[in-house]
């Protein structure tokens, strides 16, 4: 509707975003594969740094690697690398972090409960009781409007895409709960390395 150099410059804008997400995600992963490497929840050659950058580079090209493999299949499927790839990763991301964030801050009640002392209830339990609401609604109603706000209305992809999260919550669990019978003492390391 808007002429001139509008539609350029949004492209423009939309796909510098677009790579700026990319590396925060790519470096996000890598980061996150290094702690888990040394912490003995991945192979300890995830846990090591490059020589000369002290990178995370054996997470960094495990995680170029998944990319590509997600690329290659889109686009052998012949799917809209914006419309398709991107709404649909962005989307089930997007329910992930709500319902993550919908968890913490149930935990952050749980964890003052426990813990006692003199918290403030507006701090340890109104608000985090608030953004816990919030986004526990939130992440109800993406999940039951996902194939309105991903195009797959009425096709098997928008329960599958969504059903994702549960099932990554749930096969998380399950390992969480092996390596705590298994192995008790990296289980009550995992999250405490500082890197």
């Amino acid at each position: 509707y808007i002429g001139g150099p509008v539609p350029a410059i949004t492209g423009i804008l939309l796909v510098s975003s677009l790579f700026a997400a990319l590396s925060a995600f790519h470096n996000y992963i890598a980061r996150y594969s290094y702690v888990a490497g040394r912490e003995g929840l991945l192979p300890a050659a995830f846990g090591r740094t490059h020589d000369a950058h002290q990178s995370p580079h054996i997470g960094s090209v495990v995680q170029t690697i998944g990319a590509l493999i997600v690329l290659a299949v889109f686009a052998g499927l012949g799917l809209d690398p914006v419309l398709n790839m991107f709404t649909w990763i962005s989307q089930v991301g997007t329910l992930g972090v709500l319902g993550m964030m919908a968890i913490t801050s149930l935990s952050v009640i749980v964890y003052f409960r426990k813990a006692g002392g003199q918290s403030s209830p507006i701090t340890t339990l109104i608000l985090p009781a608030v953004s816990g609401l919030i986004m526990a609604a939130l992440f109800v109603y993406i999940f039951v409007n996902f194939g309105d706000l991903t195009g797959t209305t009425g096709g098997a992809l928008g329960i599958i895409l969504p059903a994702l999260i549960p099932i990554a919550g749930i096969i998380g669990y399950l390992i969480a709960s092996m390596l705590k019978a298994s192995n008790p003492a990296a289980y009550a390391r995992m999250g405490e390395n500082k890197g």
